[in-house]
């Protein structure tokens, strides 16, 4: 590989663009060789004042096989006018110290601007209240790139833990819960898994009654693990045990679905454990639980003795076995 596209993601102090061009520099004849500004960032959201975005530019990766990384930095480009005699371009951070590095295994650069001594004009606060990487990433997914983009936000995580976290929150994905890619909503699944553990030094955390289990729910019918990293195991867990006892609770029944993805996610249902205390008081919702049960027969038929016995001693679920029995 001798080139590779990458688009460079920066968050600059707030109304920097005042000062001059926002860009990027760095090693190379495509990086500007630190002197030229090649690669203009601009600012794509409004909502997102401290956003800023380069196009994809393609960069050599020639000199990576003699063992040189691509170093580079974000700047900001001050051109000559009638009043100033030279062009300028103040670099963020303090010295080669603070260069970054290329990392050619992603074609998105993430990066906040690193502040600079006694520099109070050029200075990005540490709560970025418009971090939008979460936004970008989530805004990326498409039907054939979803482990990839779990990957990306994985980095992204690694790198920038505390903005990261702030931003993946339940309102984020409360927003979502309606998107129609289906892609998209297992994205949001497996953020729920990553928010929840951070909730629980509540002793028995609850998702609230006005969130939307059902759509997420309904994403994960005929999920497969492989569909993301193997690392996400515990988190999709996580999602599912939650989604599942709050859909059933708020007396919905999405939550059926994961009976038929049990034997990939859950093979001894313990998600049934969490489900003990559920009683339908009508018959009303009795009947629509009751028609439900057509749908997960053939899995409730491929379970094992010991897990079967599992289910009988769940009152409510002696509805299911009973029907079963019946339409055998």
């Amino acid at each position: 590989m001798e080139s590779k596209k990458f688009t460079f993601h920066a968050h600059l102090p707030k109304n920097i663009g005042n000062f001059g061009q926002p860009v990027v520099v760095g090693d190379g004849k495509d990086l500007g060789y630190w002197e030229k500004p090649n690669i203009k960032l601009r600012r794509p959201f409004p909502q997102n004042p401290t956003y800023w975005q380069s196009d994809p530019v393609t960069i050599s990766l020639s000199n990576l096989e003699e063992g040189h990384d691509i170093e580079y930095k974000f700047a900001i480009y001050v051109p000559k006018t009638m009043f100033r005699r030279e062009e300028k371009i103040a670099f963020e951070g303090n010295g080669t110290r603070d260069n970054r590095m290329l990392d050619i295994r992603s074609n998105n650069q993430f990066g906040i601007w690193k502040n600079r001594k006694n520099n109070d004009d050029f200075c990005v606060n540490k709560i970025i209240r418009d971090f939008a990487f979460v936004d970008y990433i989530y805004n990326s997914i498409r039907e054939n790139n979803l482990k990839d983009i779990v990957m990306e936000y994985q980095h992204l995580l690694a790198i920038y833990n505390d903005h990261t976290i702030r931003v993946s929150n339940l309102k984020f994905i409360s927003n979502r819960v309606d998107d129609k890619l289906r892609e998209k909503r297992l994205f949001l699944c497996l953020l729920l898994g990553y928010y929840i553990p951070r909730q629980q030094e509540c002793e028995h955390y609850e998702l609230p009654a006005s969130f939307s289990s059902g759509p997420l729910l309904d994403a994960l019918e005929d999920y497969k693990k492989e569909a993301l990293p193997s690392d996400c195991k515990d988190q999709m867990y996580t999602a599912i045990i939650y989604l599942v006892q709050h859909n059933a609770f708020q007396m919905k029944f999405n939550w059926l679905n994961i009976f038929t993805i049990a034997a990939e996610v859950d093979p001894n249902y313990t998600f049934i454990d969490h489900l003990r205390a559920l009683r339908y008081t009508s018959d009303n919702l009795l009947a629509k639980f009751i028609k439900g049960v057509e749908v997960i027969r053939p899995y409730i038929d491929c379970i094992n003795f010991e897990t079967y016995v599992k289910l009988a001693k769940v009152k409510f679920l002696n509805i299911i076995i009973f029907s079963i029995n019946i339409i055998i």
